[in-house]
């Protein structure tokens, strides 16, 4: 991971208090597009992601909205 990019603050916020069902897709759009914004690539972006959404959330949802 790029420890040279800063995750803005209001997407830092987001990671701390994911959404629940019915509201993921949206947060993560706005999650993945801050982090994009930021430099950060695809892969680094999902990492970041992942572990703050439960299991039931499919990867390729993820990915689908990062790509």
């Amino acid at each position: 991971m790029n420890a040279m990019i800063e995750i803005p603050a209001a997407t830092q916020a987001k990671l701390a208090n994911p959404a629940g069902p019915g509201n993921r897709h949206a947060q993560i759009v706005e999650i993945a597009s801050s982090l994009i914004g930021s430099g950060f690539n695809p892969d680094e972006a999902f990492s970041i992601i992942r572990p703050k959404y439960a299991d039931d959330l499919r990867d390729a949802e993820i990915t689908g909205v990062i790509k």
